[in-house]
C-alpha cells in the first residue's frame, strides 16, 4: 500500500469511469496516462509503481486482484431454492432441497441434479443426465441426453448442450444420416457464453475440460476434446474430432479442420484457419494458419503489393527500352 492507508473504497469502476471514492486498475503500463489522468481515489498496480498523489496497492497480479475486489462489490445473486409449480419433472428425478427451478423447466427421466444446482426458466434437460453441484443453467439452454456437467459449471441463455454431430454417408445422390450415440462430458468451473452449440460424440463424449471458457456464438463440433483452462472466443468454430490441448487460446472467428490437433500453450489469432497439427507453444496466424512472425512478414508485403506492382511495371518499361536499343529483348 502507497498512500493514505485509512482511504475508504466505496466502488470499483474501469479507469475511465472511476471516481474519488473509487478504486480501479493498471495491468498495462501503456495505459500509465489514463490512471495518471482519472479522478480514482485508489489504483491497483504492480509491485514497484510510483505515482505520487495517488493511493496505491501494490500486488504481483492487478488484474486479478481487480477480479476479486469487483466479486466484493459485485456478489453472485442468491437463489430461493425450491420448485416452481410450472415446471415438470420426471417422477426418478431426485431434486436436492438447495435446488431452484424457475417456472417452465423440463427435467427428463433418471436425470441427478447436485447441490445448489440453479435452472432458469426454460431450460430444458431431457434426460439421463448429471448436473453439478452449483451449477447454473441460464434461460432456455437445452441439454440433450447423456450430458455430464460438472461443477461450478454456467452456461448462459439459447446454448444447446449434446444436439446430433453432422455426420452423414453420401449414397447414390443422398445424404444419410449417422447416429449420434455418444454424450457430452463438461469438467469443473466451465463457463459456456450465450447461443453456443456443443454436439454429442459419434460414439464417445464430446469432451471440455475442466476451467475453460467459451465465448458467445461458438460451434464445437462432435468428438472434439478441449482441455483444461481453454479459452473459446466469440464465433470460433472447431471441426469434428479436433483435440485442443491444455491453455490453448482460439482468438475470434478463428477455426479448424477436423480431425487436428492443436498443442498446449497454443494461441490461435483471429480469422485464422487451421489446416494442419499444430504443436505445443505456438502462435499462429492466417489461412493456412502459419507461424505468426511469418505471417507478419507476409502480411506487411501484401500491403505493399500495389506499390511494388508499380515499381514492376517502370522496371519492365525500362528494360523494354534498354532491349529495343540493343536490337533485341534484355531477358
Amino acid at each position: 500500500m502507497a498512500g493514505d492507508a485509512d482511504f475508504s473504497v466505496r466502488g470499483v469502476r474501469g479507469v475511465d469511469e472511476a471516481g474519488p471514492e473509487d478504486i480501479t486498475f493498471l495491468a498495462n503500463p501503456k495505459y500509465r496516462s489514463k490512471v495518471e489522468a482519472c479522478d480514482a481515489g485508489a489504483v491497483i498496480a504492480k509491485r514497484g509503481f510510483t505515482l505520487p498523489g495517488k493511493n496505491l496497492l501494490l500486488v504481483e497480479d492487478p488484474y486479478f486482484i481487480f477480479a476479486r475486489i469487483m466479486q466484493l462489490f459485485h456478489p453472485a445473486v442468491r437463489h430461493e431454492p425450491g420448485i416452481h409449480p410450472d415446471s415438470a419433472i420426471a417422477q426418478d428425478v431426485i431434486v436436492p432441497s438447495t435446488v431452484t427451478v424457475y417456472p417452465g423447466v423440463y427435467i427428463g427421466e433418471s436425470t441427478r441434479l447436485g447441490q445448489d444446482v440453479v435452472l432458469y426458466p426454460g431450460v430444458r434437460i431431457m434426460g439421463k443426465s448429471r448436473i453439478g453441484d452449483n451449477a447454473i443453467l441460464y434461460p432456455n439452454v437445452a441439454i440433450y441426453p447423456r450430458t455430464k456437467i460438472g461443477r461450478r459449471v454456467i452456461i448462459h441463455a439459447g446454448t444447446v448442450i449434446g444436439s446430433d454431430g453432422f455426420g452423414y454417408a453420401p449414397h447414390n445422390g443422398a445424404h444419410h444420416k449417422i447416429p449420434q450415440t455418444g454424450g457430452v462430458d463438461i469438467g469443473d468451473d466451465v463457463e459456456i457464453g450465450a447461443n453456443v452449440t456443443v454436439d454429442r460424440g459419434t460414439f464417445g463424449d464430446t469432451v471440455i475440460g475442466s476451467g475453460t471458457k467459451i465465448d458467445n456464438l461458438v460451434q464445437i463440433a462432435h468428438n472434439c476434446i478441449l482441455g483444461k483452462n481453454v479459452i473459446i472466443v466469440a464465433m470460433v468454430g472447431l471441426s469434428g474430432s479436433t483435440r485442443i490441448g491444455d491453455h490453448t487460446v482460439f482468438a475470434g472467428q478463428s477455426a479448424t479442420a477436423g480431425h487436428l490437433q492443436v498443442g498446449k500453450n497454443v494461441t490461435v489469432t483471429g480469422k485464422t484457419g487451421v489446416t494442419k497439427n499444430i504443436p505445443d507453444n505456438m502462435i499462429v496466424s492466417g489461412l493456412p494458419a502459419i507461424e505468426h512472425k511469418r505471417w507478419k512478414r507476409i502480411r506487411a508485403v501484401y500491403l505493399r503489393l500495389p506499390e511494388l506492382l508499380e515499381r514492376i511495371k517502370k522496371l519492365e518499361r525500362l528494360a523494354a527500352r534498354f532491349g529495343s536499343r540493343k536490337g533485341g529483348s534484355v531477358f
